[in-house]
């Protein structure tokens, strides 16, 4: 019989979570000793492997942005909703560190084919939740119908994204605050 778990498994996957989010993809096995406090051999045999539990962390970090977008901004109208959307992936962007799903993207090129995956199944996951909030719009008759719904989620993505990596790379927020509104008026 094997050892008993002796801490929190979620807890040491929300660790990792701001250990990835805060280092990218070059996260070491050290750097998830050090803010887990578990050791190595705790680590492998609790998850398996780093890219085991990078695929946990992404799942995790999935989920706290659907609960994100469904309680901050479920109430919103789909214009307010693109509108304070934009303006935070401008101004906030998570407290300056960006989206972490985002973030991995842009060290997309040199992960293992299993890293990968976990990056494509979050992209349709992510995409899924903009979807569900573009379905939602139409219902309201907020968006015309006719709207190609995949294909808006898409470009919707790619502009919070764009925003997002300038944001991070330093550019004036008062530059992205005014592409945000340009493109609010072109997206809604």
């Amino acid at each position: 019989m094997g050892r008993t778990i002796e801490f929190n498994t979620k807890e040491v996957i929300n660790l990792a979570m701001q250990t990835f989010w805060n280092k990218g993809l070059s996260t070491t096995l050290s750097d998830l000793e050090a803010t887990t406090g578990l050791n190595r051999s705790s680590l492998y045999n609790t998850f398996g492997s780093k890219e085991k539990l990078f695929q946990l962390v992404m799942n995790c970090y999935l989920d706290f942005l659907n609960d994100l977008i469904k309680q901050y901004y479920g109430h919103l109208s789909f214009k307010d909703f693109l509108k304070t959307l934009l303006e935070d992936a401008a101004t906030e962007n998570f407290n300056g560190r960006g989206c972490f799903f985002y973030n991995c993207l842009s060290a997309a090129n040199g992960l293992s084919s299993q890293s990968k995956k976990v990056l494509d199944a979050a992209y349709i996951n992510m995409r899924r939740i903009f979807e569900e909030r573009i379905l939602l719009a139409q219902e309201h008759e907020e968006l015309d119908v006719s709207i190609n719904v995949s294909a808006y989620a898409g470009l919707l993505m790619m502009t919070v994204a764009s925003l997002r990596a300038f944001n991070m790379a330093g550019f004036a927020k008062e530059d992205l605050k005014a592409v945000a509104a340009t493109a609010l008026i072109r997206l809604a």
